[in-house]
C-alpha cells in the first residue's frame, strides 16, 4: 500500500497540480488554504486530496489520529476533514484537540453513521459541518469554501472589534447576554429556553432585540462578534465593573 508522501507525489505529477505547486513555491503567491484530511480509507485520501488540489487547496493526508495531531502541530493549517472512526482519536474528541492547537481551525466531520443526534452535538462542539458518507468530492469541497469564508469573515471581524464595535455589547441586558452566550455554543432556541427555564417564544424576542442593539443581520454574525469582542479584550473590563 502506498504512503501518505507517495499519495502526494502522485497527486502533485499531474498537470493541474503542477501549476499550483510552481504557485506555491512563488513567494509572491497568496498562501493556498491548508486542508487536513484524517481518514483511515486510503481511497478517501486520494479522491479528496485530488479534488481538493485542483481546486487550488493545499491538502496533507493523516491515516489516524495521531498523525493528524502530529500535523497540527507543525503545519499551520486551515481546516480539518475528520473521520468519526478511525484508529487513534478520531471524531469529536480529534476535533477537540485539533482546535486546542489550532483555535482558528474550521473542522468538518465526516462518518457514515450519520444521525441527528452525532451533527447536534458536534455543533455544539464547534465542529463547522458533520458530512455523511458515502462522500461526494464535490460536494466536501463546497464545504471547504464555505468553512474558510467563514474563518476568513471571523479573522476579518477580529480585526474590526474596535472599542467602538465592541461597545455595543454593553447595550445588553443580562439575559440577553445570557441568550447570547447560547447562540455562542450553537445552541437552538428551544435549549436556551430550557437552560433559562423560560418559552422558546421569549428566546427568540430576545434574539431579535439583541440583533437590533448589536446592529448585525443574524445570529451568526452576532455570535462572532461576542467572540472576537471578548477575544480582543474590549468587554471583559466592563463586564467586572
Amino acid at each position: 500500500m502506498a504512503t501518505d508522501q507517495e499519495i502526494y507525489d502522485g497527486w502533485t505529477k499531474r498537470p493541474f497540480a503542477k501549476k499550483d505547486l510552481n504557485q506555491k513555491t512563488d513567494s509572491t503567491a497568496e498562501r493556498r488554504p491548508r486542508v487536513l484530511i484524517a481518514d483511515d480509507d486510503w481511497d478517501t485520501r486520494v479522491i479528496l486530496s485530488d479534488a481538493l488540489a485542483h481546486q487550488g487547496y493545499d491538502p496533507i493526508a493523516a491515516p489516524d489520529g495521531e498523525k493528524a495531531l502530529a500535523l497540527a502541530e507543525t503545519q499551520s493549517l486551515d481546516i480539518a476533514c475528520v473521520d468519526v472512526v478511525m484508529p487513534g482519536p478520531a471524531g469529536l474528541e480529534l476535533s477537540r484537540r485539533l482546535k486546542a492547537l489550532q483555535p482558528g481551525m474550521e473542522v468538518i466531520l465526516i462518518t457514515a453513521f450519520g444521525s441527528m443526534e452525532l451533527a447536534a452535538e458536534a455543533m455544539r462542539q464547534g465542529a463547522f459541518y458533520c458530512l455523511s458518507k458515502p462522500l461526494r468530492p464535490a460536494r466536501l469541497v463546497k464545504l471547504v469554501g464555505a468553512a474558510c469564508a467563514e474563518r476568513q469573515a471571523r479573522e476579518q471581524a477580529l480585526v474590526g472589534a474596535t472599542p467602538e464595535v465592541c461597545q455595543k455589547l454593553t447595550k445588553l441586558t443580562h439575559r440577553e447576554r445570557e441568550v447570547l452566550a447560547g447562540l455562542v455554543e450553537g445552541k437552538t432556541d428551544p435549549e436556551i429556553a430550557q437552560r433559562l427555564r423560560v418559552s422558546k417564544y421569549t428566546i427568540s424576542t430576545h434574539v431579535r432585540n439583541l440583533l437590533k442593539k448589536l446592529e448585525v443581520d443574524n445570529r451568526v454574525q452576532a455570535a462572532v462578534l461576542w467572540e472576537c469582542c471578548v477575544g480582543a479584550c474590549c468587554v471583559q473590563g466592563r463586564e467586572t465593573r
